[in-house]
Parts: C-alpha cells; structure tokens; sequence
C-alpha cells in the first residue's frame, strides 16, 4: 500500500500543520499563517534542500494574478518572522540570489498516528488483530463520547471567537490645519482597539506604509486581507468629528460607515473606540 503525505511535519524545532497552516513549537507556542503564507510554505517544504524559482512561487502562491517582485519578498520575510519567532536558533528559509528560495531545514518526523500505521502495513505482512478484550459497544460509545467532545470544544471556541478578519487600517486623513498630534492620537487609539479583537489580524504599519496610491485590490492581493478602514477627521468649533468608513479589500466597495463626535482629546478617543467596536460587532452579527 503506498504512503500517503503526513499532514504534520516537524523540520528543526518546529512542527508544522501542512493542512491548516499552523506552526508550533515545544513550548506549546503556535502560530496560524495567512492563506498566501500558508501556501508559499508547502511549496517550499515540497522539495527540503532544494532550489525553488521565484517564478514557481509566483505561479502556485499567486495563480492568475499579477503582483510585484516586492509582494513575494514580503511574503518571504513575514514567513521567516514567524518561523524565527518560534525558533530564533535555525534557519529555514535560503535565499538563492537572482534563482530563488530554498527550504533548508528537512523534516526530521512525523506526528501524524494514520500515516504512522500505513507506513507500518507497508512495510509489514499482513497479521490478524489481536482478539480484544473490551466489548465493541463499550468501544464505539467511548469513541462517540470524545468526538462529541472535541466537536463541542471546537464550536465553543468558534463562536467565542470567530472566523479570523485581516484588517488593513489606513491612517487618518484631514484638512492641512488639523491637528497632527491629534490624528496620531486617534489613530493610536484605533490600532488598540483593534488590537484587542481575538479575532483580527491587522496588516503591519510597513506594509500599510508601501501602500500605492490606490489600495484596492492591493491589500487583498498582497496580504490576503479582509477589510480596509479608512479613517477622516475633521473639526468645528464646537467638536471634532471622526469617519469610519470599512471597504472591501477586493472589490473597493464600502461595508459601513460611523460617525465619531468628542467635545475633546479624551471625549474623541473614547468614543472612536465605542463606536469601531460596535461596528465590527454589528458586521459579525449580520455574517
């Protein structure tokens, strides 16, 4: 019987879920990469110790799309950000300069129990399972019992965090005369609160700072994201106004917008934060 694939490998000091795009290590740290990180990582562990182009990578990361030399670059530099961040004593990736990339730590075990037993009824003849001792009703319930449990576990955690949302959050833009400590200020405060959602993700501020002049569908190409925020603020004499506007980050299309009034710094921030968690919470009811 041939092999299959093992779904979970273990190169150097980290393991990796090739389904599901998750890293971990010894210490139980774990980390989910983006779809664009988690595809360019199976390309590269498909073939350790060897040299894959840039134009492979393009082909299988970013199928049908064009996108630029920096946008892989990038996506090599995030992936080595978060390998290193589970293991900062090996290296994984190698940059073969004017060729390509190539996967130099190689897998060393596997820890995956199905392919752990097709690999042994390859290897081995064939015997009769030993006769056991347990009645087949009493195993079956047991069997029930904990993928009842494991079921239960996964939709308490999925409902008490939801699906992951990558956000791209845009620095504020207002008149020439505004205040500039002030827009730092609330762009600040929008970060944090982001920031304490579970379930986002947010775009880094240098990638946010590369940005073209036309953003759509660049965050979406690029780092496969969700939603971008856009933020205006503007002033009167009596208050300080500040627009959130959330767009698609394929289609450039707007999801919602709100509105933010504060008669002060304190009063604007506060009610910046209310009001942005209110609006995610409110999208993720209607999805």
């Amino acid at each position: 019987m041939t092999t299959p694939p093992p779904a979970t490998i273990t190169c150097g000091k980290i393991t990796i879920n090739k389904a599901v795009g998750q890293l971990g290590n010894s210490r139980e740290e774990q980390v989910r990469l983006s779809p664009v990180l988690h595809k360019l990582l199976l390309q590269l562990i498909q073939t350790p110790g060897e040299i894959v182009s840039r134009n492979t990578l393009f082909d299988t990361v970013w199928p049908n799309q064009s996108v630029s030399d920096d946008a892989l670059t990038r996506a090599i530099s995030d992936l080595r950000s978060h390998l290193k961040t589970l293991d900062n004593t090996e290296k994984y990736i190698e940059t073969v300069p004017k060729r390509g990339y190539r996967w130099v730590a190689p897998p060393t075990a596997t820890s995956s129990a199905v392919n752990a037993g097709f690999t042994h009824a390859s290897n081995e003849p064939s015997k009769s399972p030993p006769t056991s001792s347990i009645p087949l009703n009493i195993v079956l319930c047991c069997l029930a019992s904990l993928v009842a449990a494991v079921a239960i576990m996964w939709l308490v955690t999925y409902i008490s965090t939801g699906p992951t949302i990558r956000v791209a959050s845009l620095p504020s833009t207002a008149a020439p005369s505004e205040n500039i400590l002030l827009l730092q200020h609330i762009d600040r405060t929008i970060l944090e609160t982001l920031r304490k959602d579970r379930t986002i993700e947010l775009v880094a501020p240098s990638a946010i700072a590369a940005r073209p002049s036309n953003p759509y569908p660049y965050f979406f190409a690029e780092f496969s994201a969700d939603w971008v925020l856009e933020v205006q603020f503007s002033s009167t004499s009596l208050a300080y106004q500040v627009e959130l506007t959330l767009v698609d980050a394929r289609t450039g299309l707007e999801i919602t917008a709100a509105h933010a009034l504060g008669s002060n710094k304190a009063d604007l921030s506060a009610k910046v934060a209310t009001t942005l968690t209110q609006t995610i919470m409110d999208l993720k009811t209607e999805n």
